[in-house]
């Protein structure tokens, strides 16, 4: 009981003081953090089990060797989720994206709500909650809308072939000469993209 209370007090007193250094930098995310406190956790449980096992008199190497092989034969029967896990601890310690930033993935455009280890949720435009394993995500192409200062948005509009192209480009741009939505560094376009039938984009 006393080495179990010592194992637990050592761990309150080293996750307080994790929690207080990481919430001092700017450089690691929450999701990161939560990966780090939570291996302290196992590893001190796992330290606390063996001690306290070896303190009754309970030859711990036998035991040891036995989880080694059930965690080997879970670990073949669990391949998906070990996969998804070591994804998720990449996308965590790589950061191509953050909790907040809107990202396109998987035909899926939407606001990162959570990264766990197993999945990544995103928050779509119609509210709802998209949940991508993270083995997944890893392999697609992620577009992250929220890495730039500015981002380009294209708005299609056709005219009729009667209308003069030139004129419906200055009249279109005086509409964007004073949004202060715009950024100053890049200038608006109006552009001819196709010649379509019965109208010109």
């Amino acid at each position: 009981i006393l080495v179990g209370l010592a194992f637990w007090v050592g761990y309150r007193v080293v996750r307080g003081v994790l929690h207080r250094a990481l919430g001092r930098t700017h450089r690691i995310d929450a999701g990161v953090e939560q990966l780090i406190l939570r291996v302290v956790r196992i590893v001190f449980v796992a330290f606390a089990v063996v001690t306290v096992l070896s303190q009754l008199g309970i030859q711990v190497a036998p035991l040891i060797a036995g989880l080694g092989i059930a965690g080997l034969a879970i670990g073949f029967a669990a391949q998906d989720t070990v996969k998804n896990l070591i994804a998720g601890v990449t996308i965590l310690l790589d950061r191509p994206f953050r909790v907040g930033d809107n990202i396109e993935l998987q035909d899926t455009f939407g606001t990162v709500e959570e990264i766990t280890l197993r999945s990544t949720r995103v928050r779509t435009l119609d509210n709802q909650i998209a949940i991508l394993p993270n083995a997944k995500v890893i392999e697609e192409k992620i577009l992250n809308h929220s890495m730039h200062r500015a981002l380009r948005v294209v708005v299609p509009f056709g005219i009729a072939y009667k209308e003069s192209p030139q004129e419906a480009r200055e009249t279109v741009l005086a509409l964007t000469a004073d949004d202060a939505r715009l950024h100053p560094d890049y200038e608006s376009q109006v552009v001819v993209t196709a010649l379509n039938d019965s109208s010109v984009d």
